[in-house]
C-alpha cells in the first residue's frame, strides 16, 4: 500500500501560511506535471501537481473549516498522496477546528505531519520565516515522495 502523507502548515491568522505554501507550490511547479491549476489569486486552491507519477495536493485555505473540508476532501478523492495544507494553529495546545477537519478527512490513511508557522512583526521577517518554512515544507515533499515509491516498489 503506498504510504500517504498530509503537510498541514498551522498558524494564527496573518502568519504568512498562505505565502508559505503559495512558494511552495512555485517551486514545485517548476518541476512537475500540473495536472489542475489552483484557483484563487494569491491563495492557492485545490492544485494537483504530479512528479515522478506521485499526485501532490496543495491547498492554501485553511481558516475555515467549510474550505478545509471542500478542498482537502476534494484532494483526497482526486487520489493525491501528499497533500500540503494550511490551518488554524490554537494557543491552548488543544486542535482548530480546521485541524480537525484534516485529520478526521486523512484518518486512517494518511500519516499527518504539522509545521507550526509564527507571526513576526517585521516584514523582513515574516518573509525570512516563510521561505524557511516552505523550504522545510520542500524538502518534506520530497521525503514523501520519496517514500511513496519506495512503498509501490
Amino acid at each position: 500500500m503506498t504510504q500517504k502523507t498530509v503537510i498541514g502548515l498551522r498558524g494564527k491568522p496573518r502568519s504568512g501560511k498562505t505565502s508559505t505554501i503559495r512558494l511552495v507550490y512555485e517551486q514545485l511547479s517548476q518541476e512537475a506535471k500540473i495536472l489542475r491549476e489552483p484557483g484563487g489569486r494569491k491563495d492557492v486552491w485545490g492544485a494537483i501537481l504530479e512528479i515522478q507519477e506521485v499526485k501532490i495536493g496543495i491547498n492554501s485555505s485553511g481558516d475555515r473549516p467549510e474550505d478545509e473540508e471542500k478542498w482537502v476532501g476534494d484532494l483526497i478523492d482526486e487520489g493525491c498522496v501528499i497533500i500540503v495544507c494550511a490551518a488554524h494553529k490554537r494557543m491552548n495546545g488543544s486542535h482548530s477546528v480546521t485541524e480537525q477537519v484534516v485529520i478526521r478527512l486523512s484518518e486512517p490513511n494518511y500519516i499527518v505531519l504539522w509545521i507550526d508557522k509564527e507571526q513576526h512583526a517585521a516584514a523582513p521577517d515574516q518573509k525570512r520565516d516563510d521561505r524557511q518554512k516552505a523550504d522545510r515544507i520542500l524538502s518534506e515533499v520530497r521525503k514523501a515522495i520519496r517514500e511513496a515509491q519506495l512503498v509501490e516498489a
